[in-house]
């Protein structure tokens, strides 16, 4: 994105992190910007900018847990998913902002061999549940465990699988089975809702991804974090983290097809895509 906005004409500086108020002072000072740009922090979340009256925009790309009410403040506020910009009302102009790519890094290109997986999937998996987060209590007025109102929820998703939902109906039914558990909803912070509508959708997803290749044949590489390695399923189909461009960009050619699950236009499909690969996209 940086090289695109230079690419653009536009004086650009930036960072793969968020800054913290000190930090976002100095640069500030340093650079004098017009307007800041960053990802899934809203203007709220750095009171800073509003004393200096910078023009915030913010791209939601990961709820992290947040609902509507958490994401606040920005002038511009884009969303990564078309859906998101229909279902929600943040204040200040607001809109759908698509991923890219770089046709310069991922482009068909001549390869010295073949296939070397009939299936891949770059990206990450959650860690499976640990015991001590199972057992968490979510409040101290209900008896009630994390693993009672994760059990209850999927089994609420399992059942309503074709149904259409939005992220406020996923808190809506959150705060739902919350009242048939007895369990008070405003103890529930933001890592409560991250696990079960963030957490929980990733895992399952992939899990019903991996699985359906691994059905249809034994020639699957996995490509991303570390925790692959914990799920015995797929720690033998586990290769290693992709840290370059130029090699994912070979992966998705030398790929017969390429895994994808999530949001429908994605960094991942479209980089794909444009190396002359073939995604395989699990429908939601």
């Amino acid at each position: 994105m940086e090289k695109s906005f230079d690419q653009a004409g536009i004086k650009v500086s930036g960072c793969c992190r968020l800054l913290s108020e000190s930090e976002m002072y100095l640069w500030l000072g340093h650079n004098k910007p017009d307007a800041i740009f960053e990802m899934n922090r809203v203007k709220d979340d750095i009171p800073i900018l509003y004393d200096l009256g910078i023009p915030h925009i913010t791209w939601i790309v990961d709820f992290q847990g947040r609902t509507e009410n958490h994401i606040k403040g920005s002038d511009i506020t884009y969303f990564f998913e078309p859906g998101w910009d229909t279902n929600y009302d943040v204040g200040g102009l607001q809109d759908w902002l698509p991923p890219g790519t770089c046709t310069k890094t991922f482009t068909p290109c001549q390869l010295i061999h073949g296939v070397d997986a009939e299936f891949s999937f770059i990206g990450h998996i959650p860690k499976p549940w640990s015991d001590e987060e199972l057992m968490r209590k979510i409040d101290s007025e209900s008896e009630a465990t994390f693993e009672a109102l994760l059990y209850s929820y999927e089994k609420y998703l399992q059942d309503t699988k074709y149904e259409i939902k939005t992220h406020n109906d996923l808190e809506d039914i959150i705060k739902n089975i919350c009242h048939k558990l007895s369990i008070n909803e405003n103890s529930l912070d933001t890592d409560i809702y991250y696990d079960l509508m963030e957490r929980t959708k990733r895992l399952n997803n992939r899990v019903e991804l991996l699985n359906f290749a691994l059905k249809k044949s034994d020639s699957v590489a996995i490509y991303g974090s570390p925790n692959w390695k914990e799920w015995p399923a797929y720690k033998k189909y586990y290769k290693y983290f992709i840290d370059c461009s130029n090699e994912m960009n070979v992966i998705h050619q030398t790929s017969m097809i390429n895994l994808h699950d999530g949001v429908s236009f994605h960094f991942r499909a479209i980089d794909c895509m444009a190396s002359g690969g073939v995604v395989f996209f699990l429908r939601q």
